[in-house]
């Protein structure tokens, strides 16, 4: 699909790459069923980069940044093939859903370590309960602050995620 804004914004060759990359990626997802392609893909290599890219120069795009090569024409078209602009944060949010379900299947949050059903749940749980621990600077403040957003601590305390699952020793009578 050829880009509608910003037509002489780009060298014929780049909009036709562009437009092959696309092509590329819908393939993928018709494979596949999605538009994640790992940036580190063996199979997929230039694709992999290429993803990686766009989520890139949309990132500088919503900075401001008139150097970035996302459109929101580019936007759009990404959109509606279901591309994920935040990876991470799909990636937690698909987490956090087998998190859900698992508290449906067994009335708690505590995914033992290891989970043969989901391996990659039970390493998600651990990499939660890490981030709480780790703080960073504020920036504007200084002072020092959770790397775990607060928005995702309340939402796993209102599933009843526990972040201290034993007891110190010292806390035992």
């Amino acid at each position: 699909q050829k880009e509608t804004d910003n037509v002489n914004r780009f060298r014929h060759y780049q909009a036709d790459q562009w437009s092959t990359m696309l092509e590329e990626m819908l393939a993928f997802k018709r494979q596949y069923g999605h538009c994640n392609v790992p940036h580190t893909s063996k199979e997929f290599p230039s694709l992999g980069r290429c993803v990686k890219r766009q989520r890139y120069q949309y990132k500088i795009m919503m900075d401001g940044k008139k150097e970035s090569t996302m459109t929101t024409a580019r936007v759009k078209v990404l959109e509606r093939a279901g591309f994920v602009f935040d990876s991470h944060g799909s990636s937690w949010s698909q987490r956090f859903q087998e998190l859900q379900d698992f508290r449906v299947e067994f009335g708690h949050c505590n995914v033992p370590s290891p989970y043969q059903s989901n391996p990659a749940l039970s390493n998600w749980v651990k990499f939660q309960r890490r981030q709480k621990r780790k703080t960073i600077a504020d920036p504007l403040t200084g002072v020092q602050r959770c790397i775990l957003s607060r928005d995702r601590i309340e939402a796993l305390e209102a599933l009843g995620f526990q972040w201290e699952l034993r007891k110190n020793k010292k806390d035992q009578p």
